[in-house]
């Protein structure tokens, strides 16, 4: 059985330590982007979501809110995939 190279991506990186901002953030660099996942605001039993090119200010935020912090990170995680054009 063959290795799907996006979910090899996202396994590798969700089992990396995440370090966590004064504020709280749960963050990596990663191939020429900040990765970072914070609980909501508004809704702190939730998280969201920010993706930032190191190289300039173009960021994207997650228009969802997830349950859970995996659940973001997977999530992020899966888009930066796409935008290294890994995988599917």
């Amino acid at each position: 059985m063959s290795v799907n190279p996006r979910d090899e991506f996202v396994k590798t990186w969700l089992n990396r330590r995440w370090k966590t901002s004064g504020a709280g953030a749960k963050w990596q660099n990663i191939r020429g982007f900040n990765v970072s996942v914070v609980r909501d605001f508004d809704d702190p039993s939730t998280w969201k979501w920010r993706l930032k090119s190191i190289d300039s200010d173009v960021e994207e935020f997650s228009s969802d809110l997830f349950d859970s912090e995996q659940f973001a990170k997977r999530d992020v995680l899966l888009k930066l995939a796409g935008k290294l054009g890994i995988g599917n």
